[in-house]
């Protein structure tokens, strides 16, 4: 329960984050977009696109991860093997 409640605050975080940032832009494309203001706004919203983007696919891969040792006692011990024996094709 716990687990389900912290992934659905970093959804809730994240996607609050992206509404805001769409807003600004919007915000920004209005009233000029030579100011510097706009450009760094715009650098942060690309920073954090990224930062976000990385954090969702290493979330993503330690989910799938989670789930895969789940279904199978000794699940990692099983995914180690599969992992190397791709390695070794």
């Amino acid at each position: 329960k716990k687990y389900v409640l912290v992934v659905w605050s970093f959804l809730l975080v994240f996607g609050c984050i992206a509404i805001f940032h769409q807003f600004s832009l919007a915000y920004l494309r209005t009233f000029g977009e030579n100011t510097d203001f706009y450009k760094l706004c715009t650098m942060t919203l690309e920073t954090t696109r990224t930062s976000i983007r990385k954090t969702n696919h290493t979330f993503q891969t330690n989910v799938k991860w989670i789930r895969d040792s789940m279904k199978v006692k000794g699940g990692k011990k099983l995914i180690l093997w599969k992992r190397d024996e791709k390695c070794k094709k």
